[in-house]
């Protein structure tokens, strides 16, 4: 399956995804799906990817295994933060979607995240850290919702830049 990266010119990247029913999660077109997506995170030097940024606008999103401190990568599907700490930290952000333009976000410490897991099973995911903001920055790509729509301060490569506007 031949996936590509969406950038910030494309609209897709800007939609709400589409919840997927949980009885959908075992059928084989969505497994390959989940494969290629971790694929496309790991050739991109990602640590985090999101369906929508593929150009597939279903909520599901995977987490390098390193960053979630799991055996395989952390696949979730209708992942949805249910709390957040009121403590939160100003860490600098990238994205596959923005290449070449970091900025300082504000985050939640920690995040709570309930969704299903690969093989359907329930989830309920209590990061904190760098796990917690990765979480937070993909769940954000499922409502359309970029890092640099919350940076307090962006820097770029001008060279990658006028590339997404061309």
């Amino acid at each position: 399956m031949a996936l590509k990266i969406y950038t910030l010119n494309e609209p897709e990247i800007r939609k709400i995804s589409s919840d997927v029913a949980p009885q959908k999660i075992s059928e084989k077109n969505l497994q390959v799906f989940m494969s290629a997506l971790a694929k496309m995170m790991h050739q991109h030097d990602g640590i985090g990817i999101a369906a929508p940024q593929v150009g597939k606008n279903i909520r599901l999103i995977v987490i390098d295994k390193d960053y979630a401190k799991t055996a395989d990568d952390l696949v979730l599907v209708n992942p949805r933060v249910v709390s957040i700490a009121k403590k939160t930290n100003i860490q600098e952000e990238g994205c596959l979607s923005v290449p070449g333009v970091y900025g300082l976000v504000e985050r939640p410490v920690k995040a709570r995240v309930k969704g299903w897991g690969r093989q359907g099973e329930k989830m309920d995911i209590k990061a904190k850290g760098m796990l917690a903001r990765v979480l937070q920055h993909e769940i954000d790509h499922l409502n359309g919702i970029l890092f640099i729509d919350k940076a307090v301060k962006i820097k770029k490569n001008e060279n990658a830049v006028k590339s997404l506007l061309v």
